[in-house]
């Protein structure tokens, strides 16, 4: 009884049904629940992940949480802590330069396989739920270090829906080459995104 009094107000809600999945599939995955993102995906519907910070169990959990699709959610922010320039002007620079200095491409073998996973699980995400979404802020996860992988299952799941509530598309810092553009092209030409107010590379 008193760990329940300990529990923040939302957590006893009706409305926190998404946020209390989130928090059983940190349980079986092992993984301690951050109390900041149930509260977040319970108040606002935002499920955010700091991919480059997060240990394996938590990794394993926001993955698992992605593939059950959950209600509710509107807003998806994945971010790369450990990149933290990855987001400024200075790489959009380097980019068009045809920079080949050392590390700005660099992609170490066990994070890929987890980007491949986590492309796959919210690509499960986006098939079926992805026509409620208004906001994906992929921010630096560099998903165009395998295109084929990483964002042909991203760019099926977004083609599958009509009409979609997405209206902010963030792939700033991806490294999304002529063919990674190639592969979502067919997205963000056609009519699926109407409402689509924001596309930033």
């Amino acid at each position: 009884m008193a760990s329940a009094q300990r529990q923040p107000k939302w957590a006893q809600s009706g409305a926190a049904s998404t946020a209390a999945q989130y928090v059983e599939a940190c349980v079986r995955c092992g993984s301690k629940a951050s109390w900041q993102t149930a509260a977040g995906i319970a108040k606002h519907g935002v499920f955010a992940l700091d991919f480059g910070a997060c240990s394996h169990p938590a990794f394993a959990a926001a993955c698992t949480f992605l593939r059950e699709a959950p209600r509710g959610i509107c807003e998806i922010q994945f971010l790369d802590s450990t990149r933290p320039l990855s987001r400024m002007m200075f790489f959009r620079t380097l980019a068009r330069a045809g920079s080949q200095q050392k590390g700005y491409r660099a992609c170490s073998k066990p994070k890929l396989a987890r980007l491949r996973l986590l492309a796959s699980a919210l690509a499960v995400f986006l098939a079926a739920r992805g026509s409620r979404l208004e906001v994906l802020d992929l921010s630096s996860l560099q998903l165009g270090m395998d295109p084929v992988s990483c964002l042909s299952p991203l760019s099926a799941a977004l083609f599958h829906h009509r009409g979609m509530e997405l209206q902010w598309l963030n792939l700033s810092g991806c490294h999304l080459s002529n063919r990674g553009f190639a592969l979502l092209l067919p997205v963000l030409v056609s009519a699926k995104l109407p409402k689509l107010q924001a596309l930033l590379v």
